[in-house]
């Protein structure tokens, strides 16, 4: 194959836009790819000056910067350097390109051969991918927006609860509390009025007294389930010595507590949220761990309160539901509004461990 045929070969199967022109700056090769980008055929270019395809604006210039590089340029020189070059279609559309230029000297003239390439389609994928990275920049904005949204809803939410939790359980204390005793008290007297050959009243009497006092510690028990007074009145250090004794004496369970001897500093929210952490964590560990042994570590680092309960249970694939069950998501939730971290390690066979880290200054609770 000769070398002319080869190069017709290599032209014609190139995917950039090739044209020469001679020194007249009349086209004499149009390959497929710059019919294809002018939109239109090499027959009815062949012959014309390259002039129609450059914007009106720019042809003189264009002409002699040709005539210039023809003079004195390199070989192959990049066309328009830092500049946007660009070209006009045979309808009349401009459009940006990149070019190169190159010369080819013969006893016949110089030749001149453009290579250029249609940025067009270049230039919108930049602009969609531009447009695109702001749309995502939007997104994550508002999925944060809404994801602190939420966390300030459910902050509110608990603080609602916490309080409702509150009143009733002083409501429980206080006034069913006082009704029951005034009813012992009642009853103690019938107790004391009866005559010697009542024995069948006075056994009643005596198993009403009994069924009051059973009543006395529901109510109690009840009451210190939904808020503690104690942890609103002694701090936060005793309430946890009363919460893992009443869990040891309840489930049977070993409990280790280890508390710093000064005072842990929380107040308020952040008393509240490691008080609810470890008694959902003890929760837990009674309807699912199988253990024998609980560890309970406070401690103060740094401004936090630290947070840890180990059971030597069974433990659970950390993939399992267990982790999305509302009462993990719950001890997320409260160290997550204050600020604080929150995580579970546990593994089949290896027990767990959940710890938390909360903000040692919150306000005041209810």
């Amino acid at each position: 194959m000769h070398d002319e045929q080869l190069y017709g070969r290599l032209v014609a199967a190139a995917k950039d836009a090739i044209i020469s022109i001679d020194e007249q700056q009349n086209i004499v090769l149009f390959n497929p790819a710059a019919e294809t980008v002018f939109r239109c055929t090499a027959s009815d270019v062949i012959g014309k000056p390259l002039d129609r395809f450059v914007p009106a604006a720019l042809r003189e210039a264009h002409r002699r910067h040709i005539e210039n590089y023809g003079a004195h340029g390199d070989a192959t020189h990049a066309m328009g350097g830092a500049r946007l070059l660009s070209g006009v279609r045979a309808d009349g559309e401009v459009f940006p390109i990149e070019a190169s230029i190159c010369r080819v000297d013969s006893p016949t003239g110089k030749l001149f051969t453009v290579i250029l390439r249609d940025i067009t389609v270049r230039e919108q994928l930049a602009r969609e991918l531009q447009a695109s990275l702001q749309q995502q920049k939007q997104a994550e904005a508002a999925l944060r927006e809404s994801r602190d949204s939420l966390r300030e809803l459910s902050s509110a939410l608990q603080a609602i609860r916490e309080a409702e939790k509150t009143r009733i359980a002083r409501e429980l204390h206080d006034e069913l509390g006082q009704m029951l005793t005034a009813l012992k008290l009642n009853a103690s007297a019938i107790a004391d009025d009866l005559q010697p050959n009542q024995s069948e009243l006075a056994r009643r009497t005596q198993d009403m007294k009994l069924l009051i006092d059973t009543t006395v510690r529901s109510v109690r028990r009840i009451a210190a389930d939904l808020r503690p007074v104690m942890l609103d009145n002694l701090g936060l250090a005793p309430t946890l010595e009363w919460l893992t004794q009443d869990f040891e004496k309840r489930s049977g369970i070993s409990v280790e507590l280890t508390m710093p001897d000064e005072d842990l500093g929380a107040s308020g929210d952040a008393a509240t949220a490691v008080f609810r952490i470890v008694l959902e964590a003890l929760t837990n560990v009674a309807r699912h761990a199988k253990a024998s042994r609980v560890q309970v570590a406070i401690l103060r680092k740094a401004g936090n309160v630290s947070v840890s309960v180990a059971d030597n249970g069974k433990g659970f694939n950390e993939d399992s539901a267990r982790t999305r069950s509302f009462g993990v998501l719950g001890m997320r939730e409260r160290a997550y509004v204050l600020g604080g971290a929150f995580a579970i390690d546990s593994a089949p066979g290896k027990g767990t461990r959940v710890t938390a880290t909360i903000p040692a200054f919150g306000t005041v609770a209810p």
